[in-house]
């Protein structure tokens, strides 16, 4: 785990077969002619798709994650005050980044109130990248401290964290660097959890419910 100003960041691997079908499913994404979708997509940055045949499996094992989050930062939610644990929750659609060489994701946050991104592919030897920048490769949060500063926290992606998933406070920003020394493509899934106000009429009557 890693301490972020208060908050952390919680980092695990996932099972092998859900990594196996995960990567089955990336990789078929170019092949098959994918309709892609917006997100950060740019001339220099990674190109991103719908996961759909292996979202539910995915899904299924990222409750049990967010639980996992919740036990291990239980002060997590007080920083949501009109919301509390009974507030429903849901996980919403994944994604695919399928990063070529020299591409990036540029710093951004995201929607919900968690994140995770999960490896499933780094074709490159992170001690090869270093030798070009410091930078090069690297997943970076970027926040602010307890001290008022600006601080940055780099994450050393290397072929070791292929099927390794971390869940974080959708709200920090965050990029990833480009990559130099290979052709092959970088790819990831990630995706978020929201606080489920599609029912909110439904919870508001249970709450009030519940506070008479």
């Amino acid at each position: 785990m890693i301490n972020l100003n208060g908050y952390g960041v919680l980092e695990k691997r996932i099972p092998d077969k859900l990594l196996n079908d995960l990567k089955a499913e990336c990789l078929q994404c170019e092949q098959k002619n994918k309709e892609r979708f917006t997100g950060l997509s740019g001339i220099d940055s990674a190109t991103n798709y719908d996961l759909e045949s292996t979202k539910k499996d995915l899904n299924r094992y990222l409750k049990g994650v967010f639980d996992e989050y919740f036990d291990n930062f239980p002060d997590y939610l007080k920083t949501f005050q009109a919301f509390t644990n009974d507030v429903p929750l849901y996980i919403g659609k994944p994604w695919i980044n399928i990063q070529k060489k020299n591409q990036f994701l540029p710093m951004h946050h995201h929607d919900g109130i968690l994140s995770y991104s999960i490896w499933i592919k780094i074709p490159y030897n992170l001690d090869e990248e270093l030798k070009d920048s410091n930078f090069s490769s690297l997943f970076e949060f970027t926040y602010i401290n307890n001290l008022g500063h600006l601080t940055q926290c780099k994450l050393n992606v290397d072929k070791s964290w292929e099927g390794k998933i971390i869940v974080f406070p959708s709200m920090i920003n965050h990029l990833v660097y480009p990559f130099r020394t290979v052709d092959d493509n970088r790819i990831s899934v990630s995706g978020n959890l929201f606080f489920d106000t599609r029912n909110i009429l439904k919870w508001l009557i249970l709450l009030t419910v519940k506070i008479n």
